[in-house]
């Protein structure tokens, strides 16, 4: 396995070998460090700022729903593995930058992107955001504008009546009847029908109507992203079963694919005769190979060391979170010849798709805890094993601490009551005495309940 990108960053130095860290060097360690949110942000300000850099849509890679891909293997779990929606803010940077190609009106659209409340209003006073940006008021609505139609459509507006009229826009479905009512909004929440009645110029069916096609408008359009988010809509990391019946492993998508110099206006540049033009196209030309070297760097250290992980956990592809192995980051830092820091950095908030679902790379790196005839066990399969067990207990047979210590020993692992207790208290899973009344109560009420509180308010789920 390859690993000469350790000659670039991270190589592990000696004492008498001292690295001086260049700002370049110093950013390229920052990229691999990114998440997938984070460095689009990175490469959409790369690439407003260098007219060198050029973008391309990424590569097909999945319809919405769920993952479809070419068969990976009899009853392949990973086909099940949801692709979630993109958040709003990620889909709205994706149509800023197929609709708005000059440099200016990115910045000023990611800048009102960034401003956004959590209703998806723009709160900020637009003269502070000219000022700001250095650019007209003017511009800046005339941006705005553009994004509140965008999907979510009403994203960006100042008010609740802003935001419903842009969408009856959109609809075809604004007029005048409509526009009053918007303008007396305060009226329709004191219920004064009479007085919309005539301000509006309806009768009474159409006012409701009316009414009613304000309820089927999202007042919050950017609410949906409050909820519990995704983790990660494409996974960086997708672990497949081979033609020759072994895993292996792909990317889920590829930022270097995205990003490229222009060849064509670096050469009619080059022909520039004043000294000050060349040096601040040599400028840009510097910072767009690097740019678009340093994502392939990612990319490929990402896949060495994400191939090394599956090497060392390859009973998990099998047999999911109970087979995970010990490891941990130093040992496969030894193995490729990298810093400690480097395999940190590169495993930090990338996701892998796997046959048991999406997992953090780093769930990967477990702790060892003591097992039977002599043998090392992993921290993290001990905890997969206690959450099965929970899971397969009825209100007749709920397993005490003691009882998990017992059945985990018979399963190879050497753990203490305190320890289990710890383990147990970190998934969030309730005593047995809290989990025995919760099975009690929902056969009374014929409910299946996955979650109560106890009298503390804890919430104690039954599942994990």
């Amino acid at each position: 396995m390859s690993v000469a990108l350790g000659q670039k960053v991270g190589q592990r130095q000696g004492p008498a070998h001292g690295l001086v860290m260049t700002a370049r060097m110093r950013e390229t360690l920052r990229v691999l460090h990114m998440s997938q949110v984070d460095l689009e942000r990175f490469i959409v300000a790369q690439v407003d700022g260098n007219p060198l850099l050029e973008r391309f849509d990424p590569p097909a890679f999945a319809a919405e729903g769920p993952m479809r891909a070419e068969a990976w293997g009899p009853d392949d779990a990973t086909l099940r593995v949801q692709a979630g929606p993109m958040s709003i803010r990620e889909r709205l940077l994706r149509q800023m930058m197929r609709a708005m190609p000059d440099g200016t009106d990115r910045r000023i659209g990611a800048t009102l992107i960034d401003e956004l409340d959590a209703s998806g209003r723009l709160t900020a006073d637009r003269a502070d955001l000219a000022r700001r940006l250095d650019v007209a008021q003017e511009r800046i609505e005339a941006v705005r504008q553009r994004l509140m139609r965008f999907d979510p459509v009403g994203v960006a507006a100042v008010s609740l009546a802003e935001c419903f009229a842009v969408q009856l826009q959109e609809q075809n479905r604004f007029d005048p009847a409509m526009a009053a009512l918007l303008a007396n909004l305060d009226m329709l929440a004191r219920r004064d029908m009479t007085r919309l009645r005539a301000v509006c110029g309806v009768d009474a069916d159409d006012l409701a109507d009316m009414i009613a096609e304000l309820r089927a408008l999202n007042p919050r359009p950017w609410i949906e992203d409050l909820a519990e988010p995704v983790r990660t809509r494409i996974p960086d990391l997708i672990v497949r079963y081979g033609e020759n019946s072994t895993w292996c492993l792909v990317a889920g998508q590829d930022p270097s694919d995205t990003v490229g110099l222009n060849m064509s206006l670096a050469e009619r540049l080059g022909g520039l005769r004043r000294e000050d033009e060349r040096r601040r196209v040599a400028g840009w030309l510097s910072g767009a190979r690097w740019l678009v070297h340093a994502l392939a760097r990612r990319q490929r250290s990402l896949m060495v060391v994400g191939e090394h992980i599956l090497f060392r956990q390859a009973d998990f592809m099998m047999r999911g979170p109970e087979a995970l192995r010990p490891l941990t980051m130093r040992r496969v830092a030894e193995d490729l010849r990298l810093h400690d820091s480097t395999i940190s950095r590169i495993v930090a908030n990338k996701h892998v798709a796997t046959p048991f679902g999406l997992f953090p790379l780093k769930f990967f790196f477990s702790a060892v805890v003591e097992g039977t005839n002599n043998e090392v066990r992993s921290a993290e399969a001990a905890r997969a094993h206690i959450r099965r067990l929970i899971r397969n207990e009825t209100a007749d047979l709920v397993m005490s601490d003691e009882r998990i210590v017992q059945a985990l020993h018979r399963l190879g692992f050497v753990l203490s009551r305190r320890t289990v207790v710890k383990y147990r208290e970190g998934l969030g899973i309730g005593s047995s005495f809290e989990r025995r009344r919760i099975y009690r109560s929902a056969e009374k009420t014929g409910t299946v309940r996955r979650t109560s509180r106890t009298p503390s308010g804890r919430a104690v789920p039954l599942l994990t």
